[in-house]
């Protein structure tokens, strides 16, 4: 069953409670969000900009997809709550020209199947102007044929797969861009960490999921640390697996050096686990679903310890756009934010800066019909520029943003901050490696 939220934030009150529709005629009551996810807790207590006259236009739609139920539950909540975030700042602020914005939500449940029917809804029977989220790349790249047919315009958030901005045929993509960097200069950034901090010639075991993403992460992480002497081995599981010890014996007995892995949180925590109990005490370098701290609770700080990972937010020392994000989330959770949430926070501000460079280019004015709206936010959105949480937000010829990049690692429970690639120090040094690739 699919389930659907339907809300939007207009002057004051950020809209607490959700319509779920069922499938088929009937409705149903809201299902709780998961329990490690945070819902829906912006203060309604806040009120819009002081002189700021409240949005009254009719409102520009958002189809947003995030999963809400599955195994990437914790994270899609997180990004379902930074979306309400940003929905609220924008129409506190008056809309874009006058129109809030108003956001229709499926959960994708990390399922490619789900994802396509949600993508239906949303281009044909939701009538959306623009659509943005989506975690998983399995799911992006399963509906991103629907959404180009229907020329509705996609910013993906989190889904890094590198088929997804740079697909292997060349096609151009001109309904979607992703305010991320993605896998090819990933795993650039990938091999200049190991480089610095292992040296050349070393021998990786890669444990990673069996999908677009993880493919991907062991593929790229290859092709980036062949030149200097790196050897591979990899050991792929299903996503939903819970035993890992075959392929954790396997390395154990290998003569790798260290490990590389590309999972999700779930996953992640249970790889954490199982290689201490067998004793696999290898350097174990990480992707950033190992950064949050619903994957140190699954694990356990003496499983996290010494592990290596990244995000693309620093919580410490950002600019004070990111400080804002993050003292307010501080504020309301109590903790720091992770680079998903942050990603799904920054993913409305650019439909906000699309939208009103759409406006701009026609004139000043809005649009008479909805194909030429969507057709005109479709060409906004691969020139517009804002600083975001990461750093600034601007699109590169693929639809990708690259953003400030951060090595941390897990000490007693703590994420000790050891070495950043700013967005700037990725265009100048890492993009002309990867050119073409």
């Amino acid at each position: 069953m699919s389930k659907k939220w339907i809300y939007v934030v207009l002057s004051i009150v950020l809209v607490l409670a959700m319509v779920v529709g069922a499938c088929g005629n009937g409705q149903e009551t809201p299902s709780t969000a998961p329990s490690k996810a945070p819902e829906s807790q912006t203060p309604a207590s806040e009120t819009p900009t002081e002189g700021v006259q409240a949005p009254t236009g009719e409102p520009i739609v958002v189809g947003v997809m995030y999963p809400i139920s599955g195994a990437n539950a914790d994270a899609g909540g997180r990004c379902k709550t930074a979306t309400e975030i940003a929905l609220k700042e924008v129409n506190d602020a008056g809309g874009v020209y006058g129109r809030p914005l108003e956001v229709i939500f499926y959960d994708d449940e990390s399922q490619p199947t789900v994802a396509v029917a949600n993508a239906e809804k949303l281009c044909v029977q939701d009538k959306v102007d623009i659509i943005t989220g989506t975690y998983n790349s399995s799911c992006a790249l399963a509906y991103l044929p629907i959404t180009a047919r229907e020329k509705v315009p996609v910013i993906i958030t989190v889904a890094a797969s590198k088929a997804i901005t740079r697909p292997d045929d060349g096609s151009e993509h001109p309904y979607h861009v992703r305010c991320m960097m993605g896998m090819p200069p990933l795993g650039e950034n990938y091999a200049y960490f190991m480089v610095k901090y292992f040296g050349e010639n070393k021998k990786v075991a890669v444990i990673h999921e069996n999908t677009d993403y993880g493919l991907d992460f062991g593929n790229l992480l290859k092709s980036a640390l062949e030149k200097y002497g790196y050897t591979f081995k990899f050991y792929a599981y299903n996503p939903g697996d819970t035993d890992f010890m075959a392929q954790l014996t396997q390395i154990k007995n290998s003569d790798a050096d260290f490990i590389a892995s590309g999972s999700n949180m779930t996953e992640a925590a249970i790889i954490s686990q199982q290689r201490k109990q067998i004793g696999l005490d290898l350097p174990f370098i990480a992707s950033g679903s190992f950064q949050t701290k619903e994957y140190l609770a699954l694990a356990g700080k003496e499983n996290a310890e010494g592990i290596y990972t990244h995000t693309l937010i620093d919580p410490v020392n950002g600019s004070d756009y990111t400080m804002a994000f993050v003292n307010k989330w501080q504020e309301l959770f109590g903790y720091d934010p992770d680079m998903f949430s942050a990603h799904a926070y920054d993913s409305i501000k650019c439909v906000a800066a699309t939208a009103k460079l759409a406006y701009e280019t026609n004139g000043d004015k809005w649009f008479d019909n909805q194909a030429d709206f969507r057709q005109a936010l479709a060409e906004a959105m691969w020139k517009i520029e804002i600083e975001g949480v990461m750093g600034t937000i601007k699109f590169n010829k693929y639809g990708e943003s690259p953003n400030n990049f951060h090595w941390l690692q897990w000490k007693d429970g703590e994420l000790d901050y050891i070495d950043v690639l700013t967005s700037a120090d990725i265009i100048k040094n890492i993009y002309p490696l990867i050119e073409g690739k």
